[in-house]
């Protein structure tokens, strides 16, 4: 709050009573409580007779169920259980909530895919990366591999031009393609790396059963109750 009113009083329009700056966060939190029912207010707290509460117009966050699998199994125990109507979303870094936003109020459930050691996986030899593993650590591994192959260096190189550092070290090379194969017009600098290459993805059903399709298939694949594993890298010349 001291920055925001130190901030304030270069503006143009900033007035000159004090008492009109910025309000202490405790007061902020209280502004959008119904003072009739304590609960999320679309009057911002000040209901009177004339503009009652419409608690059905007011949106409330964070009351969608979270499931958190440990292992790829319950993971697809949690996809079987789910009809092909389910409204869900499979959570690495949810970047994609800075993208499309909004997204989110139409959802039943939320599956935190953080703990599952498999979708962190890596490896040279094959050559492979979990679905989890983060764009940074993906940047890493790429950049180490490039001592031997230059191919590789130019994939780290790309890599870090997407976004901020911060989103890098949230956002998932699943995660991102992911929102390729939901927005096809989205412009993922993995997808163009991780075809460029020739890579291809594990594709797990949600009756355990799994595929493998280049990039570019997977597209236009139909993910619903499904998820990628893994993405596979072939050797390079």
């Amino acid at each position: 709050r001291p920055i925001l009113d130190a901030l304030k009083t270069f503006a143009s329009d900033a007035p000159n009573d004090p008492s009109s700056l910025l309000a202490d966060i405790e007061d902020l939190s209280l502004k959008g409580i119904c003072s009739k029912t304590g609960s999320p207010c679309p009057n911002a707290g000040s209901c009177h007779s004339e503009t009652p509460c419409h608690p059905k117009e007011s949106k409330v966050s964070g009351t969608q169920p979270w499931l958190q699998p440990t292992t790829i199994g319950e993971l697809t125990e949690i996809l079987a259980s789910f009809s092909s109507d389910t409204k869900y979303r499979l959570v690495g870094g949810n970047t994609a909530s800075g993208i499309f936003k909004n997204e989110e109020d139409s959802l039943e459930f939320f599956v935190s895919l953080n703990k599952i050691p498999e979708l962190k996986a890596t490896s040279t030899s094959p050559m492979f990366l979990g679905s989890g593993v983060s764009i940074t650590d993906a940047i890493h591994f790429f950049a180490t591999a490039g001592q031997t192959n230059p191919v590789w260096t130019a994939i780290s190189e790309h890599l870090r031009l997407i976004a901020s550092v911060g989103i890098k070290n949230q956002g998932t090379l699943g995660g991102n393609l992911m929102i390729k194969n939901a927005h096809n017009d989205f412009p993922s600098d993995v997808f163009i790396t991780m075809e460029t290459v020739g890579a291809t993805l594990d594709i797990i059903n949600w009756d355990g059963s799994s595929i493998n399709v280049s990039v570019g298939e997977f597209v236009t694949l139909d993910m619903n109750r499904k998820f990628i594993k893994q993405i596979n890298f072939p050797a390079h010349e």
